[in-house]
């Protein structure tokens, strides 16, 4: 009995001295900040005119562009950034332009520009850096866009266009 109390301390001793050999203590930080509202945010959803197959009958043909905008007040506009939220389920990798997913729909694609008329790389734009608003304040924000039907790999077909696709805000 007293040898078995001995091994037993013994292999206890050997675990308790090999656990704290490997034990590291990690220090994990949490911060935040409450406010006393939060922003308020408005999109105007864009209304694409009905286009002719015709006018979207060679790869790189476009529509006319639509203007529509992200808004948001209650905060403090300078301190905002936005990012739309992609994956590949929704965009066309090589294009950047968002899929059609109205069922039986146009082959057509969307593509989103910016305030110059540049195109947005939906992909690119999420991987990289944020957003910033064209106008800014401690009052209001404005993230202005433009959306256009995109011909991507030749002539489309005729039929609906429907897509949708979530814009995230990131206060800095």
């Amino acid at each position: 009995m007293k040898k078995f109390c001995l091994a037993a301390g013994v292999v206890s001793g050997l675990f308790l001295g090999v656990n704290s050999a490997f034990a590291h203590d990690v220090l994990v930080l949490f911060q935040g900040k409450v406010t006393e509202s939060t922003c308020v945010v408005e999109a105007t959803n864009p209304e694409l005119d009905t286009v002719s197959v015709n006018a979207l009958k060679a790869a790189g043909n476009v529509s006319s562009p639509r203007p529509f905008s992200i808004t948001v007040t209650k905060c403090d506009g300078t301190k905002l950034k936005g990012r739309f939220v992609v994956n590949s389920n929704t965009i066309d990798e090589a294009t950047g332009a968002i899929l059609n997913k109205a069922p039986g729909g146009s082959t057509a694609q969307i593509q989103l520009l910016d305030h110059d008329y540049k195109a947005i790389h939906l992909l690119e734009q999420f991987a990289g850096n944020p957003l910033v608003p064209f106008a800014a304040d401690t009052e209001l924000t404005v993230f202005p866009f433009f959306a256009q039907y995109l011909a991507a790999n030749g002539p489309v077909t005729s039929g609906d266009v429907k897509a949708e696709l979530m814009f995230d805000l990131i206060y800095e």
